[in-house]
């Protein structure tokens, strides 16, 4: 099961083109540092449920990933 969205998943789900939709990933991947310092960034993917709980509002995480 994938645990990350690229550029074209987040083009999918928004409808935004491609520049956008990396903005936004770059945007929420600096929230996610300064809440989560001991994050690792992946080039241009955003954890499923980081983006699914920041821009759709629903909270799916596991327990693995709680601070």
């Amino acid at each position: 099961m994938k645990e990350f969205y690229n550029t074209e998943d987040i083009m999918r789900i928004t409808g935004y083109k491609k520049t956008k939709s990396r903005d936004i990933i770059v945007k929420l991947k600096e929230e996610l540092i300064k809440e989560y310092p001991n994050a690792i960034a992946i080039g241009c993917l955003i954890p499923k449920w980081y983006f699914n709980e920041k821009v759709l509002g629903k909270v799916e995480r596991s327990e693995e990933y709680e601070k």
